[in-house]
């Protein structure tokens, strides 16, 4: 949650100076400007992460190397059994809204409010209630559990979504609800991690 959090609350913040940059302001290039400088900010870190991790993941010889079993895509089918199906099911939707928003988030804030720079505005303050609500997910889990925490964080998430398609034309209440989101969403994103092993 936390790896996740403060890049997006980094891109929210500098999503629109990038934008703004004198080399491409005001043209077609200005999204494709910002692709290559963050495609080569992810290849720096890739390499960075290689350098680090290279005097831990030395080659091993060939008689000690251990022979990795094959799993295929019908061995995972296979494996979707019993509670395992709806918490997949419900994870596939739940990785499907987020990607739906993301999308639509700059023809929404365009088109719909009218302020293209409050789509990183959203970014930036979501990110950081969220990186400050994953510090208060072990709490909230030993209150009402795993299975209840998440239960109660998606059913809020759906109700502002509701509220959202009411009267999301309003900044002041769209940014509130998702503010709200945020905070519940942290929940969700944290805990999940733990169910596949406890429905194995």
């Amino acid at each position: 949650a936390v790896g996740g959090s403060l890049p997006t609350a980094l891109w929210g913040v500098l999503a629109a100076p990038m934008l703004s940059f004198p080399l491409w302001a005001g043209s077609g290039n200005a999204y494709a400007g910002c692709c290559a400088v963050f495609s080569v900010t992810l290849l720096l870190g890739g390499f960075i992460i290689y350098k680090i991790a290279a005097p831990y993941d030395k080659p091993q010889e060939a008689g000690s190397m251990v022979k990795a079993e094959k799993i295929g895509l019908l061995d995972m089918i296979k494996n979707l059994n019993g509670p395992m199906i709806p918490f997949f099911i419900a994870q596939t939707l739940s990785t499907a809204q987020a990607g739906f928003f993301s999308t639509l988030l700059a023809y929404y804030t365009t088109h719909v409010l009218g302020n293209t720079a409050i789509a990183a505005q959203v970014l930036s303050i979501t990110s950081i209630i969220s990186l400050v609500g994953s510090f208060f997910v072990p709490s909230i889990t030993k209150y009402l559990s795993k299975k209840g925490a998440h239960i109660i964080s998606q059913f809020t998430y759906c109700v502002c979504y509701v509220l959202m398609g009411l009267f999301g034309r309003n900044a002041g209440m769209f940014i509130a609800l998702r503010c709200v989101m945020a905070a519940v969403g942290c929940v969700s994103n944290v805990v999940m991690y733990a169910f596949p092993v406890d429905i194995a």
